[in-house]
């Protein structure tokens, strides 16, 4: 036995990859030849609430459909440049799962049918995501959002400015 690194996926639930490129731009290459692009156009501007959306294209281009991963269409992650911000994101935004389910549970009542985490997750296209965020200060961030399509879960990584 070695311990030398793996290059493939231990199970059907790791997220992890190694040997693509990093996003170019708006584009971020994933595994399986699919992509996933940043939709965003314009500007980020510092403490003013956005979307952040991401469509995933399969790899002859058409919309790749995601698939609920842990409860949701997808999860992300903002990290400022120099450390001081770590957020996790939710498409519904930054409130635990638990939460999430709880107000679910009391919008619809005890009568009413359950609508899970998968189903309350806002997109426009089965093959998009949105977080609503708002950049907390200026700088550069990285964004990796996990989705999952095909049965994979499938990492995007973008660097972005917050003005």
């Amino acid at each position: 036995m070695t311990n030398e690194a793996q290059t493939f996926a231990l199970d059907a639930n790791d997220s992890w990859h190694i040997g693509l490129p990093r996003s170019q731009g708006r584009v971020s290459q994933l595994m399986g030849g699919k992509t996933m692009i940043f939709e965003n156009s314009e500007n980020l501007i510092a403490n003013h609430e956005t979307s952040l959306r991401f469509g995933v294209l399969d790899r002859e281009g058409g919309p790749a459909t995601l698939q609920p991963y842990m409860g949701m269409l997808g999860h992300a992650v903002v990290r400022r440049s120099d450390g001081a911000v770590f957020t996790h994101l939710h498409p519904v935004g930054t409130i635990s799962m638990a939460a999430q389910e709880m107000l679910s549970r009391r919008e619809l009542g005890t009568s009413g049918e359950r609508m899970g985490p998968a189903s309350s997750a806002s997109s426009v296209a089965m093959n998009e995501v949105s977080f609503p965020y708002a950049f907390p200060r200026p700088g550069n961030y990285r964004l990796w959002v996990q989705v999952r399509t095909g049965g994979q879960v499938l990492t995007g990584v973008f660097d972005v400015r917050a003005l």
